[in-house]
């Protein structure tokens, strides 16, 4: 019975531990990194933040909580993203129903609830240096 008891709670442990992936093969170091951003003076909630490299191939990106936080992922689950000059961009946006036309074919628009410059990233003026060692925080303020 004892080793029937061992046996269980040993099965159980390995099978309780993460499923996390491990990185690729070859992926750089990960620094951790978060960025705040706020539109009109106010925390974005549920926009997409994508960090573009200067240079390489690997970016990152995340999605805005409701206090407009993002923890930035390279390599979803793991959170960080490589060291290097980045530029930024921030899209949020809404899909609505356009009224009118055949029911069976609905078709849809996409509204920008902030400008749009911010969803390029060559034109949106948003940059950042992620450094190799520690906890950085970007804040992004965003304006009309």
């Amino acid at each position: 019975m004892l080793r029937f008891v061992v046996c269980f709670s040993l099965l159980c442990f390995v099978g309780c531990q993460s499923n996390t992936k491990p990185l690729p093969d070859g992926a750089p170091p990960l620094t951790p990194a978060t960025a705040k951003v706020t539109y009109q003076g106010s925390p974005l909630a549920d926009a997409l933040v994508v960090f573009a490299p200067k240079e390489g191939k690997i970016g990152g990106s995340g999605k805005t909580d409701a206090n407009g936080l993002v923890q930035l992922q390279a390599y979803p689950p793991h959170e960080g993203i490589p060291f290097g000059e980045y530029q930024v961009m921030i899209t949020k946006s809404e899909s609505v129903e356009v009224p009118g036309g055949d029911p069976d074919n609905r078709q849809t628009k996409t509204n920008f609830l902030i400008p749009q410059k911010y969803g390029n990233p060559t034109k949106s003026g948003l940059t950042a240096t992620v450094a190799q060692q520690g906890d950085q925080v970007f804040t992004f303020e965003l304006k009309d």
